[in-house]
């Protein structure tokens, strides 16, 4: 080997070393960020910890609507189908009760869940439909941000996923749309982002509503 390449080969190396530092740097971030927020859950998910899993979303605590740096709920890093499959059935209002009605309206949004949806909102002490999670995320957004994640899981959910309904069921409660979360972002930039067949009508009736808001 030339000196040239011997300098060449030392290079990568030296690059490929960079590389895996600041990916375990960007690791060790988003772990210590979601210890901060309280989501050991997701490195139980990631771990395929079920039993842990599952007694996380006992707690009044565990929030699964909010996201790690990366924007990733924890549904979005569970290790394999087989968990992701028995935390949907964990995470249903029938499983959480003890949950307090913001925070179940907030998960119904989230979900699709327009059942439960209605039949929080009809509660006396109905919550409030604009009140965020942690990351500032409204219940109107929330119905939208994570759209592909759930129509993708189709069947396997144990309720309707319903967003389209869910977006107009709380508009007809004056959810504002104008609202943005800690990241600058509204319900209309998350439209703007779903991949799968609902987009446009999400995005149709979101307008109509800014048009009638203005």
């Amino acid at each position: 080997m030339t000196g040239r390449e011997k300098g060449d080969d030392d290079e990568r190396r030296r690059k490929k070393l960079e590389k895996g530092n600041e990916d375990l740097v960007l690791e060790t971030k988003l772990e210590d960020e979601e210890e901060e927020k309280g989501l050991c859950l997701f490195t139980a998910c990631r771990s395929g910890m079920a039993e842990v899993v599952q007694q996380q979303l006992q707690s009044t605590m565990v929030d699964l609507t909010v996201c790690n740096q990366a924007q990733q709920t924890v549904l979005h890093v569970i290790s394999t189908p087989d968990l992701q499959e028995k935390v949907v059935q964990w995470m249903s209002r029938d499983s959480r009760p003890h949950l307090a009605p913001q925070a179940q309206l907030l998960q119904a949004a989230w979900q699709g869940d327009l059942l439960s949806l209605q039949q929080l909102i009809a509660c006396p002490d109905k919550p409030d439909v604009n009140a965020p999670n942690g990351d500032g995320t409204t219940p109107l957004m929330l119905a939208i941000r994570d759209v592909d994640l759930f129509h993708g899981m189709g069947a396997r959910l144990p309720w309707q996923h319903r967003p389209v309904e869910v977006t107009k069921e709380l508009l007809g409660h004056s959810a504002d749309v104008q609202i943005r979360d800690v990241s600058g972002c509204s319900a209309l930039h998350y439209a703007a982002n779903i991949s799968c067949s609902l987009r446009d009508e999400i995005i149709t009736v979101l307008v109509e509503a800014l048009n009638c808001s203005g």
